[in-house]
């Protein structure tokens, strides 16, 4: 059975104040929501990780832990206001670390999700991740993307149901391609 060999890297996103300003739709900040913000930006980040899957060419996992999940959905109940905008950081931090890898993610701001197949689902299962032939893996915050990177709207599974395409992309409540909601 082949798969594709996978590769943990330790990475370190830095914390980019315009890219989260715009995901939490907001102009300001105060002093203190910005010391907050980097506070858990720095709790969260050991819960930060980031797979290559192939060699030569392959693909680029990039998701948060569930604690993080179960920790927002706490935060949902408490202050949707608050949770709204720490939810943009978590897809800060996503992006930030895909932005690692792939440099031209600055200017083009898709990571198109890959086709589901055998050999993608099998390598991704040998790390604990179950990719569904809809597209999805279960984690909120993640991305799957190709790598080295392939651009375009042509190369996305998700083209029929994509939140740019619909109109929703500034309404929805992550925008990562491949997350799933949890039930």
């Amino acid at each position: 059975m082949k798969f594709l060999p996978a590769k943990a890297h330790k990475v370190h996103p830095r914390f980019d104040l315009q890219s989260y300003m715009f995901l939490a739709q907001t102009q300001a900040l105060s002093p203190q929501q910005i010391l907050a913000l980097t506070a858990l930006w720095e709790r969260w980040h050991p819960l930060l990780k980031a797979y290559t899957l192939g060699e030569k060419k392959g693909y680029l996992l990039v998701f948060l832990d569930h604690a993080v999940e179960l920790e927002m959905e706490e935060e949902w109940k408490q202050s949707q206001e608050q949770a709204f905008l720490n939810e943009a950081l978590a897809q800060s931090m996503i992006m930030g670390t895909l932005r690692l890898f792939i440099p031209d993610l600055t200017t083009a701001k898709c990571a198109p999700l890959p086709e589901p197949n055998k050999i993608l689902k099998r390598s991704l299962a040998k790390i604990g991740i179950t990719l569904t032939n809809q597209g999805t893996f279960g984690y909120k915050y993640a991305t799957l993307t190709h790598y080295p990177w392939k651009a375009g709207c042509d190369k996305c599974f998700l083209r029929p149901t994509c939140p740019k395409k619909l109109g929703l992309g500034s309404r929805q409540t992550y925008v990562t391609s491949g997350a799933a909601p949890l039930s």
